[in-house]
């Protein structure tokens, strides 16, 4: 077995997950779409009673560390409605 270099957690629970998506007051598709996932995954993970693992543990402790940052992405809708906003700016 290899030494842990880094002090995360293993997994997360569908609790966890649950709990930062609300915190962030956003739909199981929004929270899919920072995340890079897709709703289906999200509602599975929030359904489960399981050990969740992969990026999403690493993701989830930053997110718990500072939800400020996240707030600061969101694009306000009037944005998102005016595709001109997003002309020039890379993906």
């Amino acid at each position: 077995m290899r030494a842990k270099n880094f002090a995360v957690n293993e997994y997360v629970t569908l609790d966890e997950i649950k709990k930062i998506r609300k915190k962030l007051h956003l739909t199981q598709k929004e929270f899919a779409q920072l995340v890079g996932s897709s709703k289906p995954t999200i509602e599975r993970w929030e359904k489960e009673n399981a050990q969740i693992r992969g990026p999403i543990v690493l993701l989830i402790e930053m997110l718990n560390h500072d939800m400020d940052y996240v707030v600061s992405l969101k694009i306000p809708p009037e944005e998102i409605a005016d595709p001109s906003v997003f002309q020039g700016k890379s993906a």
